[in-house]
């Protein structure tokens, strides 16, 4: 109690304490190295902190994506340290902060305009397998003064159809070699030796379709227990050469947590083939189709790899050999040139099989093949009148011009 007439005085302090997630959250592959096609599980697990408990109710959001894309730039991902920014903004009663566009250059070739990513992540180093004109030059041209080769199609890189664009040959094997093995030699195949030796052609092995950037996208429910909640997904390993990240993060009444596995998957095989194709090309444009070959058996020395490529009805060899056989010393690459022309619109295979002794290695792709000429169109409108009545039909006749490319019409 103050005494009338007396002053009152008050005091406050400002307490801090350290930022901590609801619960910790772990996540990661049943395995560290797998082969393309291989079961496997992804498990999470949530378990308590110091001042935590077990949350009786929590469901994970999982992602993970091929390594090679990280080539584009930091993504707006849920992580802890973005958890901890927003948690301190918001005590500190400041807003959001935006989350800034990737950085784009548009560079043209072949007429085509190709967004390149115009910086990389300072963690993040491009080496340049040799100089421009070597052989490996065929795996990317220079677009100009101001613009970087292409690294990787689809994610540095892509083209909007029509003429070359950069295929993940050289970028995802050394993804995978990333962790282990060095980056692998490229030689062309004249210097490849054309005996066929003992390689044995009847050898099988399972092909390879399956090649996404994104691989796992999605949510599962964790089972509480008594020291953690936790859950298992089976997963299949795609079929890219390559290395893949795992990320997650976790909501329950108690709060969020996130993580990012500290272990990606390598996917992987001692000897195996890759194919360059661009993403889409035009009817009856000339394109080059490259055909590698790596060699990582240890022990091998050198093998003797009998390479053949099959092509659709619809695609037409100009040049080159399908069907030959090629020396690949251990630890380096061969290749092999073809010249094809695609005859027809539409989708068409083309697969390409590997195969030395008891080893073997086959992969399919396909080729868009789009009509040539410039795109038209021709808007025609109808008035729907449903007065008095829930039905209504009209019939309204179109016509080409004469001028039209053949097999390229179609209605939206």
């Amino acid at each position: 109690m103050a005494k009338s007439g007396t002053a009152s005085l008050a005091a406050s302090a400002k307490l801090s304490r350290p930022l901590q997630l609801a619960f910790n959250l772990t996540a990661g592959f049943s395995a560290q190295e797998v082969k393309p096609g291989e079961a496997l599980t992804v498990q999470v697990q949530a378990g308590t902190t110091e001042t935590g408990a077990v949350p009786s109710t929590a469901r994970a959001f999982l992602a993970s994506l091929d390594r090679s894309a990280e080539l584009l730039g930091s993504r707006a991902a849920i992580s802890r340290s973005a958890i901890f920014e927003a948690l301190k903004g918001a005590a500190e009663g400041k807003e959001p902060t935006p989350v800034a566009g990737k950085p784009w250059r548009h560079c043209g070739i072949h007429g085509e305009e190709l967004m390149v990513a115009a910086e990389l992540p300072e963690e993040i180093q491009v080496v340049q397998i040799g100089q421009v004109g070597s052989d490996d030059a065929v795996f990317g041209q220079p677009l100009g003064d101001h613009c970087p080769r292409p690294l990787y199609d689809g994610t540095v890189c892509s083209s909007g159809g029509g003429g070359e664009a950069v295929d993940d040959m050289m970028m995802v094997p050394m993804m995978a070699m990333a962790e282990g093995a060095a980056a692998p030699v490229m030689k062309h195949n004249e210097e490849a030796t054309a005996d066929a030796g003992a390689a044995d052609t009847t050898g099988s092995a399972a092909v390879r379709t399956f090649f996404p950037e994104t691989w796992i996208w999605t949510d599962i429910a964790l089972e509480p227990g008594a020291t953690a909640a936790s859950a298992s997904l089976p997963v299949t390993a795609p079929d890219t050469i390559t290395s893949w990240s795992l990320e997650a993060f976790a909501t329950s009444p108690d709060g969020i947590s996130a993580v990012r596995a500290e272990t990606p998957l390598r996917v992987f095989k001692d000897l195996f083939v890759e194919m360059r194709l661009p993403y889409a090309a035009v009817r009856g444009e000339d394109l080059e189709l490259i055909v590698a070959v790596f060699n990582y058996v240890e022990g091998s020395g050198s093998l003797t790899v009998q390479v053949q490529v099959t092509l659709s009805p619809e695609v037409e060899l100009l040049e080159g050999q399908n069907d030959t056989s090629v020396s690949v010393l251990e630890g380096e690459a061969t290749r092999v040139s073809l010249r094809v022309r695609p005859k027809a619109v539409g989708s068409w295979t083309i697969r390409a099989d590997a195969v030395a002794g008891a080893k073997g290695d086959a992969m399919v792709k396909k080729l868009l093949v789009k009509p040539e000429g410039i795109p038209m169109s021709d808007t025609k409108s109808i008035v729907v009148d449903l007065t008095g009545t829930d039905a209504f039909s009209e019939t309204k006749t179109l016509s080409l011009p004469e001028m039209a490319v053949p097999d390229s019409a179609r209605l939206a």
